[in-house]
C-alpha cells in the first residue's frame, strides 16, 4: 500500500468516525491527512497543519486534541482524550474564522519532555460551528493524524504471523496475502519496512500500515507481471521472516504457454507419426 493511499484511507477515516454527513464534508479540508516525525531529547518541535475552506460562505472553526488507539486488528481507531497530551502537543489558535476559499496555516508545538514515553498517537481536529438558526445544523469534525516516535521509544518487535498464497496463480500478478504482528512493549506504533522475495524474479521493499502494539494487521500484496514456473515468495521483517512455493503462469505466459505447448505437442507427434511409419516400411 503506497503512503499517498494510506494518507487518503486514514482521512476518509477520520471523517466517518466523527459522523460528519457526506454534504457537510466538503466545508473543510485539512492537509495533510498524516503527519510522522521523531523528537530527540527535551526538543521542542514545530510543525503545521493547511485549514482550507473551500466554499464562497464565511465559517467559524475550533481546533482541538485528542490521543488514538487501533481497537483491533482491521485497522480501526478510536479517538480519546488525554491530559498529557493535551500539555505537550500545543496549538497556536483554539478557533478562528475563515471567509470563503480561504486557508490558514495551523502551527502546533509538540514538547518532548511533557508528552508521554514511547510513540504519540494524536489527532488534531478542526471542527465546524453550525450556523446559527440553520435547521437541523450539525457541527462538521475533520482530523490529521500524527505518528510521533518520541527518543524513549523502545525497540521495535516485528514478526511475520501468517503467510499465504495460492498454490497456482494465472492473471496478471502474483498475489499474496500476509499477516504482521507487533509485539513491542507499549507503546510502540510504526509503519514496517517489509521485504518481499519472489525468487527468482528479484525482491522489492514496500511499507505496511501502521500497527500498534498488541495487534497484528494484514496485508494483501500484488505484483503485476510476467511470470511462468516456480516462484518461491518470502516475506521478512526484522523480527524474521515466511516463505511459501507457488507455480504461476501470469501476463503474456497465460497464451505464449499454451501455445508453446501445443507446437511442442504437434512436433511430437509428427515425430512420433513418422517413427512408427518408418518402423513399419
Amino acid at each position: 500500500m503506497s503512503r499517498y493511499w494510506l494518507a487518503i484511507i486514514f482521512a476518509l477515516g477520520l471523517t466517518f468516525l466523527c459522523n460528519s454527513s457526506p454534504a457537510a464534508a466538503s466545508s473543510i479540508r485539512l492537509q495533510p491527512a498524516i503527519v510522522r516525525g521523531a523528537l530527540e531529547g527535551g526538543e521542542k518541535q514545530k510543525g503545521y497543519i493547511d485549514v482550507i475552506n473551500p466554499d464562497s460562505s464565511k465559517i467559524v472553526v475550533s481546533f482541538s486534541v485528542q490521543a488514538f488507539r487501533q481497537k483491533d486488528d482491521s485497522g480501526a481507531v478510536e479517538f480519546y482524550e488525554d491530559a498529557q497530551l493535551s500539555r505537550g502537543l500545543l496549538l497556536d489558535f483554539n478557533e478562528v474564522e475563515l471567509g470563503g476559499h480561504e486557508a490558514l496555516r495551523l502551527y502546533y508545538q509538540a514538547d518532548a519532555a511533557l508528552l508521554p514515553a514511547g510513540d504519540v498517537l494524536a489527532a488534531i481536529f478542526a471542527t465546524v460551528k453550525p450556523v446559527k438558526d440553520a435547521p437541523a445544523a450539525q457541527a462538521v469534525r475533520v482530523g490529521t493524524l500524527l505518528v510521533l516516535q518520541n527518543t524513549s521509544t523502545p525497540k521495535r518487535q516485528l514478526a511475520v504471523a501468517e503467510l499465504s498464497a495460492s498454490p497456482l496463480q494465472f492473471g496478471s500478478a502474483l498475489q499474496a496475502e500476509f499477516a504482521l504482528r507487533n509485539d513491542s512493549p507499549p507503546v510502540n506504533a510504526f509503519f514496517p519496512q517489509i521485504t518481499v522475495s519472489t525468487a527468482p524474479y528479484g525482491k522489492q521493499v514496500v511499507e505496511g500500515p501502521l500497527v500498534t502494539s498488541g495487534r497484528q494487521r494484514t496485508i494483501s500484496y500484488v505484483k503485476p507481471g510476467d511470470y511462468l514456473g516456480p516462484v518461491k515468495v518470502t516475506v521478512s521483517v526484522d523480527g524474521g521472516q515466511k516463505s511459501a512455493w507457488i507455480f504461476a503462469i501470469t501476463g503474456f505466459w497465460q497464451w505464449l504457454f499454451p501455445l508453446l505447448l501445443g507446437v511442442g505437442a504437434a512436433i511430437f507427434a509428427i515425430f512420433r507419426m513418422r517413427t512408427v511409419y518408418n518402423r513399419g516400411r
